[in-house]
Formats: structure tokens, C-alpha cells, sequence
């Protein structure tokens, strides 16, 4: 009876639902510089001893958080420490069969969240068309000088799905000047792009 006493007495501390302890980096440290604040000053805030570069190598749990988000006064930690997403480690992935998934089939977990972003199906699933479009000159692997002059205002765009028609790659040219794609076929090389849109007054009453 002693012993389980004791026991019903501690307090679980199961170290699940940490963020990863890269938001050190990526979100506390632009908080601590728009508050203002040294490391030391964020360490007093949240009620822990200053301890160096230790503080940053561990993940953080939502108790912290909030206590992060107060002393700094972020809006974005605050968000995150309130947020509804389940923080846990992946111990295995086991692949089982190839099948096909739609979101309306996939109950409860039907998506995730990669950078910030929801990502699932749906939106590819409900288009009748997907497109990528791909230009070297914007590809952050590729210095501009380095790409020769014919190349920089080609743009790939690849078909990637089409319900009545085929899919593939065309290559054509990006008019920056007016966000639009020309044709690459040389029998219209001499053929005057259309002029730009005029500028509309607008012209708005008077009660």
C-alpha cells in the first residue's frame, strides 16, 4: 500500500507531443530577436537556468512553449503551443500493398503538415488538369551567368495529368515583361508579341 501510494503520487511524464528541437532555431530565436531579447533574458523569462548551447539541443513540449511565447511575446509560439497537431517520433515505417487513397476514404488522418503547409490529395484529385512549370533561370541550383542566353527565358511545362488529353513536356518562352508564355516553334520567331493592356481609369462617384 506504501509503494503504491508513492507511485499514484508522481507525476507521468511520457516525453510525447515535443516539438522538434529545431524551432530553437526557426521560430524562437527570430521571437528573441524581435522582442529584443538575449538568450539570458529569455532563460529568466521562462524561469531556467542560463545553460548555454544545452538549451538548444532538446525539443520543446507545449508547457514551454506557452512559457516561450510569453516572455517573448510571440504570437507564433503561442500559436504553435495551442496548435492541434500531435507531435511524436516515427519509430517504423512497414510498408503493406499498392493501392489507390483519395482524402474521401481516408478518415481522421487524411492529411499531414509539411512546412507549414497541409498537404493531401484532394486538389490534384478534383483537376482536370495539373501543371508544373520548371525554368532553370528561376532554379535556385543554377547561377544566372552560368545558363546560356538561349536558355534563361525558357520555361518547361509538364503535363503532368489530363483527363482529355495527353500529358508530357512542351518547352516555351516566360515574357517576364507581361507574365506570359510565347511559343518556341521558330515559324513564329518574327511574329510581334500582343500588345500590352492599356491602363483603365477607373473613375469612382461621388454621393
Amino acid at each position: 500500500p506504501v509503494l503504491e501510494k508513492a507511485l499514484a503520487t508522481i507525476q507521468l511524464n511520457p516525453n510525447t507531443d515535443i516539438v522538434p528541437a529545431m524551432v530553437w532555431k526557426t521560430i524562437v530565436t527570430p521571437a528573441k530577436i524581435a522582442a529584443g531579447m538575449g538568450w539570458r533574458d529569455v532563460c529568466r523569462g521562462i524561469d531556467t537556468a542560463y545553460c548555454g548551447s544545452t538549451l538548444f539541443k532538446a525539443g520543446v513540449g507545449r508547457e514551454r512553449l506557452m512559457r516561450l511565447a510569453h516572455a517573448c511575446r510571440s504570437k507564433e509560439l503561442s500559436d504553435l503551443a495551442t496548435s492541434d497537431v500531435y507531435w511524436d517520433t516515427i519509430q517504423s515505417i512497414t510498408p503493406l500493398d499498392v493501392q489507390e487513397v483519395y482524402d474521401a476514404t481516408v478518415e481522421d488522418t487524411h492529411n499531414f503538415v509539411a512546412n507549414d503547409i497541409i498537404v493531401h490529395n484532394s486538389i490534384e484529385q478534383d483537376a482536370d488538369v495539373v501543371l508544373f512549370i520548371y525554368r532553370k533561370s528561376a532554379d535556385r541550383n543554377y547561377r544566372l551567368e552560368d545558363i546560356p542566353p538561349d536558355e534563361r527565358r525558357v520555361a518547361e511545362i509538364h503535363i503532368a495529368k489530363h483527363r482529355n488529353g495527353p500529358t508530357g513536356l512542351v518547352r516555351m518562352i516566360f515574357d517576364e515583361e507581361r507574365a506570359s508564355f510565347r511559343s518556341l516553334d521558330t515559324q513564329f520567331a518574327n511574329v510581334a508579341p500582343p500588345p500590352a493592356l492599356p491602363a483603365q481609369r477607373v473613375v469612382v462617384p461621388q454621393f
